[in-house]
Formats: C-alpha cells, structure tokens, sequence
C-alpha cells in the first residue's frame, strides 16, 4: 500500500492533508511520536500508541511521513486503480508488463513490519505477476 500511496493524487485528498498537518506541529513534514500522543488528545496515553506507531513508520526513521500516514489512513479500503497502475508500471523494470517477483517482495515485502506471505506469492506460477494479480497482492487476496 505505501508504493501505491506514492503515486495517489494529494489534490484529491485534501482531508487526509488537513489531518497530516494538524499532527505535524511543527511543520517539518513529519509525525513524531510526541506529536502523535498530543494529536490523539485525550487518547494520547492509551497502551499500544508507541506499537501503532512503530507499524506506521514503514521506514524506521523515527517519524511518520505523509506517504506513510496516507497508506495507513487508506487501511484496507479499495486504492484507486491509477494509482495502483502507476505502481505496477514504476515496478515493471523490463516494461513487459509483468513485475518480478522478488522486485515485489523487496518493494512491499516488509510494509508494515509482515512480510507477504509465501502462501499468497505461492499462487504465482511464473517468475512474475500481471496487473491483475498485483491488485489481488494489493487486496490482501
């Protein structure tokens, strides 16, 4: 998902902008997890804050960026197919519409801190995937 939330038009998401920059309180394009505690408010204390965290910051930096925060906040609703096109084509290195396997697994394989699971790269009889399989990967399917 955070591959694809690269290429989503931010144009289009102006709430999830608002938001971003109503956490990010000092500007810096960045969530840290102090600034997270005091964007949660009251909530700011609950057990598990430090863990979400963690499992938002897909690149281990120490902060929350905009792309990540959008990944997260689209969660497991449906990404738009431009995006998740422009994805596949950014993966698709020898541009014969097929993407390697082991580029996906580097690309997505530890999103979230879980690697895609074999069973899922499994179903994959070739040593790449079409289009329409990357959306079923995407799905969670």
């Amino acid at each position: 998902r955070y591959r694809v939330a690269c290429y989503l038009d931010d144009s289009l998401l102006p709430s999830l902008r608002r938001a971003f920059k109503r956490i990010d309180a000092d500007g810096d394009g960045r969530i840290s997890l102090e600034e997270l505690r005091r964007g949660c408010g009251p909530h700011g204390g609950i057990s598990g804050l430090e863990d979400l965290f963690r499992g938002l910051d897909l690149h281990r930096s120490g902060a929350i960026e905009y792309t990540e925060f959008l990944a997260a906040m689209f969660g497991r609703r449906p990404l738009p197919e431009a995006a998740c096109r422009a994805a596949f084509q950014g993966l698709d290195v020898a541009v014969d519409d097929l993407v390697e396997v082991r580029d996906i697994i580097e690309a997505v394989g530890y999103e979230g801190g879980s690697k895609i699971s074999k069973k899922t790269m499994g179903k994959i009889d070739r040593p790449g995937m079409d289009f329409e399989e990357f959306m079923v990967l995407l799905s969670g399917g």
